[in-house]
């Protein structure tokens, strides 16, 4: 999803993965930190989040690093996964 869009918002990320709320995207991305760590490797190091803010209110959205996007081209990994 964010390898086809180049970004996403927290809306679209919490709608594909099936989640039904932000605090539950939450919990994925702090478990996905987790594992990163155990990798020696950041969020930072796979993805960037911005935060937005107009009249309407506040709007996430998440972009994958360039570093991971080149590197599961080179690792050949499908366009679905990444």
């Amino acid at each position: 999803m964010l390898y086809e869009r180049g970004s996403a918002s927290s809306t679209d990320v919490i709608k594909e993965l099936n989640l039904q709320n932000e605090i539950s995207l939450a919990g994925v991305l702090s478990g996905l930190s987790k594992q990163l760590k155990k990798l020696k490797l950041t969020p930072w190091d796979l993805y960037t989040g911005q935060i937005q803010w107009d009249s309407k209110g506040k709007t996430r959205s998440f972009r994958l690093s360039q570093r991971f996007r080149w590197a599961a081209m080179q690792l050949g990994w499908p366009d679905e996964w990444i």
